[in-house]
């Protein structure tokens, strides 16, 4: 081996010993271990439905129950990433004048509408159509976190959110509702600007104009009329007129009579009576706490308004009554003294 060689073979050695004595010295650093999984809080829900929960209210909060209050307290809770808003005369007002300046036919009709019943069906309608989320009646309370409400499978291809109430299925339709299929509007979902909501608001707009065209104070005549100008009644005829019209076929009560899951026709997702009507005594829906229930409605609300408008209705219906018979009481008056010539006149009593 030559002289170069044998230099070359001992400064290998020496760099191998030397990395070697290095490596002793400083070893690898400490890798932590990994986490199997980690919970991360969403900035957005799974869908595309807004974060926001919606409820309405005719006084300052509060002038709310202890009831009201527990039963909303739910929904924040249940939902903690979620923005709530509730909705007083007040301020559902300026976010009408706000949100729908470029709508001056629904400002006005909003306006002329004073009949608390009609506006606060009006209101949810109008938040949900400008700014979406979900919006679930006073006398409701959260079963389950909103984002586990709408199945995997459609969260991608879901824009509007409805449950059923009442599905008369083989039986005849109760007294109470007329039609064999209705939706419910205590509870519903929608992204803001949604076509099938937006022809739910024309619909609702009109009936409410066509309660006093003359531009007068718009007011119901009825609790039946309360039904069928913004409560379920047009809101489920709404709704099968605008998938009708988004599917290019007849979508009917038949389509939606007797589900037993949520079905998704374009992009509206219907879910079974017990979603959101639980423990009714009707449609085949489940008892308290069952595997469907999203929320759980307590029907205050209902008999509260119905009670409160039948009041004002009796009231009025009253007070007509009673002007009418005085007013004949002294027309017979009248008559009377004009057929007795002989009746004394009153004196007058000068002093």
């Amino acid at each position: 081996m030559s002289r170069r060689m044998r230099t070359t073979a001992v400064a290998l050695s020496l760099l191998a010993g030397i990395a070697l004595v290095t490596h002793s010295y400083h070893p690898i650093p400490h890798i932590p271990e990994i986490p199997k999984f980690q919970i991360v809080k969403p900035k957005t829900a799974p869908h595309s439905i807004p974060r926001k929960i919606w409820q309405t209210w005719r006084d300052p909060p509060q002038g709310l129950s202890d009831d009201y209050r527990d039963w909303s307290k739910t929904w924040s809770q249940k939902n903690p990433d979620y923005r709530y808003e509730l909705l007083t005369d007040g301020t559902a007002m300026t976010f009408v004048q706000t949100t729908f300046h470029n709508r001056p036919d629904i400002i006005d009709t909003y306006i002329r509408t004073e009949d608390v019943i009609l506006r606060a069906d009006y209101t949810r309608y109008l938040a949900l159509l400008a700014e979406g989320g979900t919006y679930v009646d006073m006398d409701t309370d959260c079963t389950r976190p909103i984002d586990s409400w709408i199945p995997l499978e459609y969260v991608n291809r879901t824009s509007f959110v409805v449950g059923v109430e009442y599905d008369a299925m083989d039986d005849g339709i109760r007294s109470d509702f007329e039609d064999r299929v209705q939706l419910c509007q205590w509870a519903f979902m929608s992204k803001p600007g949604n076509k099938v909501l937006e022809h739910i608001v024309n619909r609702v707009t009109k009936a409410l104009q066509n309660l006093a065209p003359d531009g007068g104070k718009i007011e119901c005549g009825s609790n039946d009329d309360v039904l069928h100008i913004t409560g379920p009644r047009i809101f489920s005829h709404a709704i099968l007129e605008a998938l009708t019209e988004q599917m290019k076929r007849n979508i009917t009560e038949d389509t939606l009579t007797k589900l037993t899951g949520p079905m998704l026709i374009g992009d509206v997702l219907i879910l079974p009576v017990s979603a959101f009507g639980s423990g009714q005594a009707h449609s085949n829906s489940k008892g308290e706490n069952n595997e469907e229930q999203l929320l759980w409605h307590h029907f205050n609300g209902f008999w509260g308004w119905k009670d409160a408008h039948d009041g004002k209705i009796n009231r009025e219906k009253e007070a007509k009554e009673k002007a009418e018979k005085e007013k004949a009481e002294q027309e017979e008056k009248e008559k009377s003294k004009a057929a007795d010539p002989a009746q004394p006149l009153e004196a007058n009593h000068g002093d």
